[in-house]
């Protein structure tokens, strides 16, 4: 019996119209799996065909639809997004409630998509290629005989797993008060060097060392200047704090970690470290990128690697992080700030399962 998984990649490729790419055959978990080469979705070539989102569009589209403007050596090609894993066995637990083995199915076929992808983003140096997860893309898991067609129908037993993902990149909500908020500050708005390096983090998830990267350089940056308004504020002796921070031999220069836990208690009567929750997310973005810039895996204060998920939660407490320091400072050391009064909402289209 087979377990084939497809997965409509929510980015794509392009190959020549007439070649033919051969499965890739390989090993994986401890058992033998096949990797199909790409093709185009039905979900790709029917694009706006029909507002019912079917299962069965989570396929290779019947006739692949020719892109007018992307060659490849002055040939045709084809835009394919659509990867698909085979696993073989003597059966497979087709229960219909959800099972470790359907679990473990899937996150076996992600995984070697993944490999895959990852391979092609370093070969080809392809940043728009990302890692993919069954939260983040549509996909179905089908059971089918070993020559590849559908299992007769038994009642009990389900023939296929299926998982929906709407894509909605870059939506934005423009109305009045946000269009004049906007215009109050320009042209005359220059952003914090910080707010700019966090958001650059944010684009850069769901990859692990570079957000993390950005993300604690902005807190290093953001920690330097506050306490050196802090310093102005309490009044210290410009060349005392100039030697202090920057005269000195560097190894007895205060370090970032101390400035947040030490020197902030004494300029503003606060400690970071005071923050359990924030503590921790700044100890693990330090431990993380420490970890990373020398020895190429992020690592959290606990030893154990960092995950995208775990990646995406301490570039969104490095917010956390920075918006504690600001309550520390005049309201001239504070970022600008919008809070919306609309509400944006994404209305998903009619799922058909079939």
């Amino acid at each position: 019996m087979l377990a084939r998984l497809s997965i409509a990649l929510p980015f794509a490729f392009h190959v020549p119209a007439e070649i033919e790419l051969k499965p890739i055959d390989v090993q994986w978990n401890g058992r033998p799996a096949r990797l199909f080469p790409l093709r185009q979705s039905k979900l790709l070539a029917e694009a706006g065909a029909d507002q019912a989102v079917a299962s069965s569009l989570i396929a290779p589209a019947d006739n692949a639809v020719v892109s007018p403007y992307v060659q490849i050596d002055n040939a045709a090609t084809h835009a394919v997004d659509l990867m698909e894993v085979e696993f073989h066995s003597d059966s497979y637990d087709r229960s219909p409630s959800q099972v470790p083995e359907r679990d473990s199915l899937i996150e076996d076929g992600f995984a070697l998509v993944n490999r895959w992808t990852t391979t092609y983003r370093n070969l080809m140096s392809a940043t728009w290629v990302k890692p993919v997860a069954p939260q983040k893309c549509s996909w179905r898991l089908n059971y089918l005989n070993d020559d590849g067609t559908e299992l007769a129908q038994e009642e009990g037993l389900i023939r296929a797993s299926v998982g929906f993902f709407m894509n909605v990149p870059g939506v934005g909500a423009l109305v009045a008060d946000s269009w004049q908020a906007i215009g109050d500050l320009v042209p005359d708005y220059v952003p914090f060097r910080w707010d700019e390096l966090l958001v650059d983090a944010l684009e850069l998830l769901p990859a692990i060392g570079p957000p993390i990267l950005l993300a604690y350089t902005a807190l290093e940056i953001r920690i330097s200047d506050a306490a050196d308004v802090l310093a102005t504020e309490r009044k210290v002796h410009a060349e005392v704090w100039e030697w202090f921070t920057l005269k000195r031999a560097i190894v007895v220069r205060p370090e970032t970690e101390e400035f947040a836990k030490a020197v902030f208690r004494m300029l503003a009567g606060k400690s970071l470290a005071d923050e359990t929750e924030l503590w921790q997310t700044f100890v693990d973005l330090r431990r993380a990128r420490n970890s990373f810039a020398h020895e190429g895996v992020a690592r959290d204060s606990s030893g154990k690697e960092v995950t995208p998920d775990k990646a995406a939660q301490l570039v969104a407490g490095a917010r956390q992080v920075l918006d504690w320091i600001e309550n520390l400072l005049p309201e001239s050391n504070r970022r600008k700030q919008f809070a919306p009064t609309s509400t944006l909402t994404i209305v998903t289209p009619a799922i058909r399962v079939q």
